[in-house]
């Protein structure tokens, strides 16, 4: 693969590639895996698709891996065996980490509401032969949504873990329902695992900020709330498992219209609950 020289280095000097994500791009330099990822983002933005974590190149940094109850839903001695949803899949590279470390691709299940994504993901790895069946285009909220997946999995209540990274706060008006569908598709003792938006604060209400578009605030007591609400206890949340870092804040500012920096301290929130 030929690189532009010039444009390189200056590449290599601000986007940083998680080690994670490099070990799904066997025999690819961190150079040719940039190069594969900024095309991506080229084609996302002239598709007029606006999210942090294309133009942001956050889907370079793994997320899941991140979170701070990832040991606890992923334990290594069970890790072959367990079925998992992730909802708001992206690009899906999360899931291919999984597969990676020894996950069954078979018991992998991808869904996002852009279709846009997921080709992206299949161009930025070149995979689709192998993963093509593992990813569908799905609405969460749609009525039918829960059938559907068991529909696709074979069986009623079909997972161990269900994973929504980045997916709550992108859901006002809807957390109640989103996480209802999650609580309706775990098996018992089953985890619902992710990160949101949060703040270092105790109100019992998720409140939504922003004037060009809206999003979803939790504090770790609305988090407890909303999923309790929903049969999932007992629920850990950790508010200092990954901080928003300037540009991010930078970028929800100018989206949202809002002054992130007023009242407590924000970072997205690392969660685990379980299914009764």
């Amino acid at each position: 693969m030929q690189t532009d020289n010039k444009e390189v280095p200056e590449r290599l000097e601000n986007v940083s590639i998680d080690p994670k994500i490099l070990e799904i791009f066997p025999g690819l330099s961190e150079t040719q895996v940039l190069e594969r990822a900024f095309r991506v983002r080229k084609e996302a933005i002239e598709k007029e698709i606006s999210f942090r974590c294309i133009e942001g190149l956050i889907f370079l940094r793994e997320g899941l891996y991140s979170n701070t109850f990832f040991q606890e839903a992923f334990r290594k001695e069970n890790m072959k065996n367990l079925k998992v949803l992730e909802i708001g899949t992206g690009l899906g590279l999360s899931l291919r980490c999984l597969v990676k470390d020894g996950l069954s691709i078979d018991n992998v299940y991808g869904v996002d509401i852009s279709d846009t994504f997921l080709e992206l993901g299949f161009r930025l790895m070149d995979d689709k032969v192998k993963f093509g069946e593992k990813f569908r285009a799905m609405d969460a909220l749609a009525e039918n949504f829960v059938e559907e997946i068991e529909s696709w999995a074979g069986t009623k209540r079909p997972f161990d873990v269900i994973v929504a990274n980045l997916v709550l706060h992108i859901l006002p008006g809807n957390n109640d329902k989103f996480v209802r569908h999650v609580s309706r598709l775990l098996r018992p003792g089953g985890a619902f695992l992710g990160q949101t938006f949060g703040a270092e604060d105790s109100f019992e209400e998720a409140y939504e900020f922003g004037v060009q578009r809206k999003a979803v605030m939790h504090s770790p007591v609305s988090l407890v709330s909303l999923f309790n609400r929903h049969g999932l206890d007992p629920v850990h949340v950790d508010t200092k498992g990954r901080a928003i870092d300037k540009e991010d804040f930078k970028w929800i500012e100018e989206s949202f219209g809002v002054d992130m920096r007023q009242g407590k301290p924000k970072s997205l929130m690392s969660f685990i609950g379980f299914r009764r």
